[in-house]
């Protein structure tokens, strides 16, 4: 008849798993570490619960950043090949890695990274190259400021100097050139009809207006025919303009009309006219009063043409 003695050696269950049920001599492992039931734990008891289970076998723990431990690769910056060698990755311009320095970067004593600006100024200007070494770039910056610094300032603002009339807004005029365009101007003369050249240029417009009469129905004496006649002031001048046959003979200064106030002259006026006496033309003179009385001086025949086309001042 057999008899059960219960468990009498260590059974192995592989890794602790919290929904078994394990029994005194039962081995679980975790974490690395390998534990032993000494009671009969309760269904999901820790084997690091030191009441039912003792260490049977102690591994290495993950490391801290306080404790040593073990660690395993990333996978991103670091990795393990075939022969269990761990390294670092290097680095691309897309994911991070190891770096090291270069001729344009410097690894400082204490691992930090600076731009190496060591440079030797070039001899000559010459134009900087896409991808240029940096101590290079330099050396041409340097060769290129030490240039500048050295030049003739005034023979820069000189070149740009003119005095010749042009259109180029590269070029400035001199102080000579401007004062010739002064005195031409004659901007040195104080203004009298206004502040400023615009308002002097206004002003002289605004004595330039125009104004318009029509003369044929306005002769004192009875007429037979006319053509067109009429006086016209522009600003300070007048244009009179007279084609006329009176229905009768008109004895010397006999008043032909009167122009309005308007039109009448600052001077007493002595033009020139043709006048058709016996059927001839004849230079002859009519008066215009500053009255404003247009008056032949010698008379005028019959149905016989008079012909007037003259200009002069007004106020």
């Amino acid at each position: 008849m057999a008899v059960e003695y219960g468990t009498i050696a260590v059974v192995p269950m592989g890794t602790w798993e919290d929904s078994k049920d394990y029994n005194v001599g039962n081995l679980v492992e975790l974490d690395g570490s390998s534990y032993v039931a000494k009671v009969k734990p309760p269904a999901g008891t820790s084997p690091t619960d030191t009441a039912y289970w003792q260490v049977s076998a102690k591994g290495a723990s993950k490391a801290t950043a306080d404790i040593a431990g073990v660690v395993k690769p990333d996978g991103v910056t670091t990795e393990v090949d075939a022969n269990a060698s761990l390294s670092v990755k290097k680095a691309t311009q897309a994911t991070v890695g190891i770096v090291k320095g270069s001729n344009g970067i410097k690894v400082g004593a204490e691992g930090s990274i600076d731009v190496d600006t060591t440079f030797t100024q070039a001899t000559d200007l010459a134009n900087i190259i896409a991808g240029e070494a940096i101590a290079s770039v330099l050396g041409k910056v340097s060769k290129a400021i030490a240039t500048t610094m050295s030049l003739d300032q005034n023979a820069l603002l000189k070149n740009m100097l003119t005095s010749i009339d042009g259109n180029s807004s590269e070029k400035v005029p001199t102080q000579a050139y401007i004062h010739t365009l002064v005195e031409r101007i004659g901007m040195g003369i104080e203004l009298t009809a206004g502040a400023n050249l615009t308002e002097v240029a206004n002003e002289l417009s605004s004595n330039f207006t125009t104004d318009y009469l029509a003369l044929n129905t306005l002769f004192s004496q009875p007429i037979s025919e006319t053509d067109v006649c009429y006086v016209m002031r522009y600003g300070h001048i007048v244009f009179l303009k007279l084609t006329v046959k009176f229905a009768q003979a008109l004895a010397g200064t006999t008043t032909w009309l009167i122009l309005p106030e308007q039109f009448r002259p600052k001077y007493y006026v002595k033009a020139p006219a043709t006048l058709f006496k016996n059927g001839l033309p004849t230079g002859d003179t009519v008066s215009i009063l500053v009255n404003g009385e247009i008056k032949t001086d010698s008379g005028a025949d019959s149905g016989a043409w008079n012909f007037v086309y003259t200009s002069y001042y007004v106020e």
